[in-house]
């Protein structure tokens, strides 16, 4: 099939469905196939502005972490340095000879920069509340990182073998820790190795790590805004349609798939601030996670190098520091075991799939982001009374996730074999998604950018996969498909998708009521400063640079701040305690900093980190002579109970 009119197949279902429906803005599609590329822009770059292109420019997020691991790679290569993967961090990074988490339990030894890269750390998520609303910078060094990941506990989820089997601990912190070994290394800044040895060699003119306000103002109509979603008359239209405060998750989505869903709006809002440009800020460390900003143009000059790399594999690839470093990293990644699922910054596995394997169960293909999850609690909802019996396993996972599935018996000389490895990665973050589908075998590429964070549905997912499930089906067929044959097989797909993305918004929506209705149920009120900021008010701290204010607010409301700037969050109370009462609960006292999802969202944040109300509580605890309370605890790196055992609970004392 052309591959123009394959992106004209499937245009206007990405336009209605996966954006105007959904509350997504637009996106732009890249695709290479065999040396052929071709684009498609479907929607705005910004409300009432003009139409996305290929030269749109978007913060591609995640998407950063296999470019970086290519800069560590090129490093390796450099003879003039005298690291290579297995190089310990702490011996670059001194500070983490003190972590708990430097000793990896599950590989009996130190951590070394092969972990990073592939995401087999012990490392808690620590970078809580990245997503601010309004656009701080929480960190312009490292060292407040350093810091925590020196205090913090050892993630005892990730503490065997067997728990990195088709999984990886999804832990920022490690790309922040790569940007720092480039520094260490190199003696300049990340972000200066990044343009000029990769972007400028590259021809990757329109790529950078952040973009200066300056250089928006010259030319505004070549960067995409950043967008999210007003939820408010979206929820208000629920609880009319469904009747209740609290719906089951079938009556969401029968509202969802009926003609009185309100789509979400979108809305502008501030730009995040890993795309703040970090050469004038500084090497901003979150930055080397999910800053870099870039085109579809732009990715695919550096897909289209990564496959011919890989078709030189079998030579010996010589030529420049980049083609160098991309073999290796392509060797790399594909000397490793199939239960490796993330490796030197991407996502792996192996096409077609088998859902009927369970024992280690698979991980979808594409399964990178908020679809998929939310996907999968929509399948267990509705399939409870089937899943707690026997079931066919491979209709469950076929209804739940139908791209690149391997053919059934019946069907089993369709595709030729072997299988073929596939590598990719998405991103969100505040205002932006992203999603990079790569089959080197096959030399195809697919790479989508969508200018709104997906809270419903992640567009660029979806696109990615529709997309590039029909490359392959295409190129792994024993016989050419003719053009009936892959329209049939491209609109088929796109009818599954519609249907899931009913499911997807359904769960996100039944997740978000549920939050609302507990929120409303165990904190009714606001803590007003007159009952509260005597012995609330002050700056508490668990490790130096990792701290939070409590302030009396304006409006006559206790307001939680981390790391004294960005986002004022207020103060709720749990039911049943107050000031008068702490006492007689130990001298604890419990409140939280979550929020009405319908006045969060608006600002860029409410994504499916934030539906649980426990992890934005924080129990305050001892008084001093004066009343105030000494310390508070939260579970800052909403971690979830291990084998029984509480999540842990960080301390952060009064200073």
């Amino acid at each position: 099939m052309n591959l123009d009119i394959l992106l004209q197949q499937v245009s206007r279902t990405i336009s209605d469905t996966f954006l105007s429906r959904y509350g997504n803005l637009g996106l732009s599609i890249g695709i290479l196939k065999d040396g052929e590329q071709a684009f498609l822009n479907v929607g705005q770059a910004k409300i009432d502005g003009p139409l996305s292109s290929n030269e749109t420019v978007y913060l591609i997020s995640s998407m950063t972490k296999p470019i970086i691991a290519l800069a560590l790679f090129i490093l390796v290569n450099d003879k003039d340095n005298t690291i290579d993967l297995d190089t310990p961090v702490s011996d670059i990074l001194g500070q983490l000879k003190t972590s708990k988490a430097n000793f990896l339990h599950h590989a009996n030894r130190e951590m070394k920069i092969s972990d990073l890269i592939d995401l087999r750390s012990e490392f808690h998520k620590g970078t809580n509340l990245w997503e601010s609303p309004n656009r701080h910078v929480p960190w312009q060094t490292i060292d407040p990182i350093m810091a925590l990941l020196c205090n913090m506990p050892r993630n005892e989820g990730f503490e065997t073998e067997a728990s990195f089997v088709n999984d990886r601990n999804y832990v920022n912190e490690c790309f922040c820790l790569l940007g720092s070994i480039i520094e260490k290394v190199t003696h300049e800044p990340w972000t200066k190795f990044m343009r000029e040895r990769i972007f400028e060699p590259l021809g990757m003119k329109n790529t950078s790590v952040g973009i200066d306000e300056a250089t928006k103002k010259e030319n505004p109509s070549r960067f995409a805004d950043f967008h999210s979603a007003r939820l408010g008359e979206t929820l208000t239209s629920l609880k009319t349609f469904t009747k209740t405060r609290t719906p089951s998750y079938s009556q969401v989505e029968d509202y969802v798939s009926s003609d009185f869903f309100v789509s979400p709006r979108p809305v502008r809002i501030q730009s995040p601030e890993t795309s703040i440009d970090t050469e004038t800020l500084g090497s901003t460390p979150l930055a080397a996670a999910a800053g870099i900003m870039s085109t579809t143009a732009d990715i695919l000059i550096f897909s289209r190098k990564l496959i011919d790399v890989h078709n030189r594999l079998n030579g010996t690839v010589h030529g420049s520091e980049i083609e160098r470093g991309m073999a290796s990293m392509l060797d790399y990644v594909q000397a490793l075991p199939q239960t490796y699922t993330y490796a030197a910054g991407w996502n792996r596995v192996l096409l077609p799939w088998d859902p009927r394997v369970l024992d280690p169960k698979p991980r979808w293909p594409g399964a990178d982001g908020d679809n998929c999850r939310r996907l999968e609690t929509a399948m267990k909802e509705r399939c409870k009374d089937w899943l707690q019996s026997s079931f066919d396993t491979q209709q469950y996972c076929q209804q739940a996730w139908p791209f690149f599935l391997k053919a059934t018996a019946k069907e089993a000389g369709h595709f030729c074999p072997p299988a073929d490895l596939a590598l990719y990665h998405g991103g969100n973050m505040v205002g932006a998604n992203s999603f990079w589908f790569f089959i080197p075998s096959q030399n195809i590429a697919v790479v989508v950018l969508c200018n709104t964070r997906g809270f419903f549905l992640d567009a660029a997912n979806f696109s990615c996969m529709v997309l590039a499930d029909a490359l392959f089906h295409q190129a792994k067929s024993r016989t050419t498909p003719t053009p009936a044959q892959m329209t049939s097989h491209v609109n088929a797909i796109l009818s599954k998708c519609k249907v899931l993305a009913q499911r997807i918004a359904a769960s996100y929506l039944w997740e978000l009521v549920k939050y609302e209705d507990k929120l409303s149920r165990d904190f009714p009120t606001l803590a007003d400063n007159e009952t509260y900021a005597a012995a609330c008010v002050g700056t508490y701290q668990f490790c130096e640079g990792i701290f939070a204010v409590i302030s009396a607010g304006p409006d006559e409301t206790l307001e939680f701040q981390l790391y004294g700037k960005g986002f004022r969050y207020p103060l709720r109370v749990r039911q049943g305690t107050s000031a008068s009462s702490a006492e007689d609960v130990g001298g604890r006292l419990a409140m939280a900093f979550a929020m009405p999802m319908s006045e969060l969202t608006p600002t860029g944040v409410g994504g499916s980190n934030r539906l649980d109300v426990e992890d934005f509580v924080i129990v305050f605890e001892g008084k001093d002579e004066e009343g105030r309370f000494k310390r508070f605890a939260w579970n800052f790196a909403r971690a979830k109970s291990v084998n029984g055992r509480p999540p842990p609970l960080f301390s952060f004392e009064r200073v």
